[in-house]
């Protein structure tokens, strides 16, 4: 691969690590992943199979994320999980595709748990010392960009 390609592609990867950290803060501070988020990570997706320096399943990794949107949005039906977060998670799984899918919930998992223990203490602080408590909801979208953050080292080192 020559050095403009390589360069190109290791700056879409870090792209894509920098979008979903932008969604996992815009969620923490608001609770919505601007539509906008999820979608330039799937448009940035061809750029990243085009300059890959081998060839990359994406008909799979495609397969894979509408498996995670389907799955994604019978959990938002139910109430436990957002649109945005839905969205997210899926456009990361493209990126992530079957190589790196289940290092990619695995790490979502970890991180989910970790923010919601986390925020079931914060929670029941505020009650003990009489302060009004956090919202119920949680801002899974910090806990998807830590799995894609995990996704984006892996690609790299790899």
């Amino acid at each position: 691969m020559d050095p403009l390609t390589a360069f190109t592609h290791s700056g879409l990867i870090a792209t894509f690590a920098g979008i979903v950290c932008w969604a996992g803060i815009t969620d923490c501070r608001s609770y919505t992943i601007p539509n906008r988020l999820p979608a330039a990570v799937v448009l940035l997706y061809p750029a990243f199979v085009l300059t890959a320096p081998q060839g990359v399943d994406w008909m799979q990794a495609v397969l894979s994320a509408v498996l995670v949107f389907a799955i994604g949005a019978v959990f938002f039906s139910r109430g436990w999980m957002g649109g945005g977060d839905v969205k997210l998670m899926a456009a990361a799984m493209l990126w992530a595709s079957p190589a790196f899918g289940f290092v990619f919930l695995a790490g979502t998992a970890l991180a989910g748990g970790i923010l919601a223990a986390g925020h079931i203490l914060r929670r029941r602080l505020a009650a003990a010392n009489g302060a009004q408590a956090a919202p119920a909801a949680l801002p899974y979208g910090a806990a998807i960009a830590a799995g894609g953050l995990i996704v984006a080292a892996l690609m790299q080192i790899g």
